[in-house]
């Protein structure tokens, strides 16, 4: 479908490999360069609490409060997906980076 290019915070970061382009979510592959080395943990911490409490089960409270923590964490975060095929600059309302998992939501 396409590639992007990941900024956060005016930084590149690392490629994006476009799966699916939606009216809402788009999701795809992400292949970080060093510079996202930055922002991994935060992405990391986010996605290690994800799956804290297995797949289907609800949160725990402490697992939910800190999952909260982190979800404002990369929301203060500034992302911005190049399209250089569209020559377009898409802003992300929200980002969700999971090992080679990536989807957006753009505003």
């Amino acid at each position: 479908m396409g590639e992007g290019e990941l900024y956060i915070n005016e930084r590149p970061v690392g490629r994006v490999l476009i799966q699916r382009i939606g009216p809402s979510w788009s999701h795809g592959q992400f292949l970080p360069d060093q510079e996202f080395a930055t922002f991994a943990p935060i992405f990391r911490r986010w996605s290690l609490l994800m799956h804290a409490d297995g797949n289907y089960e609800r949160l725990s409270e402490a697992a939910g409060a800190s999952l909260r923590q982190a979800e404002l964490a990369i929301d203060g975060l500034d992302a911005k997906l190049h399209l250089p095929s569209r020559n377009e600059w898409v802003n992300c309302a929200q980002l969700n980076i999971d090992g080679s998992m990536i989807e957006w939501k753009s505003f």
